[in-house]
């Protein structure tokens, strides 16, 4: 299961604990472009955009290795940002 797979998971996990239906919920997941400054590294990473059906609003965020989309999700579904 690659990165993206597990954190979407661990994030439709999430959604019921703030009294919201996961169905009522899409996620995009768009790669970005390496970086041509990163010294022969590549790091991959993406954007995420969690969309609420219901009210349009959207959190959108970068993932990838190191990066931690879920917390601020999380902290969206809490706050009522899909409200």
């Amino acid at each position: 299961m690659d990165l993206y797979d597990k954190e979407l998971a661990e994030a439709k996990a999430l959604i019921p604990n703030y009294n919201y239906q996961v169905d009522q919920f899409s996620f995009e997941m768009v790669y970005e472009a390496p970086d041509p400054d990163a010294a022969g590294m590549f790091t991959v990473s993406y954007i995420v955009t969690a969309t609420h059906a219901g009210t349009a609003r959207v959190y959108r965020a970068v993932g990838g290795i190191g990066l931690d989309w879920l917390e601020g999700f999380e902290a969206a579904l809490a706050s009522g940002h899909f409200d």
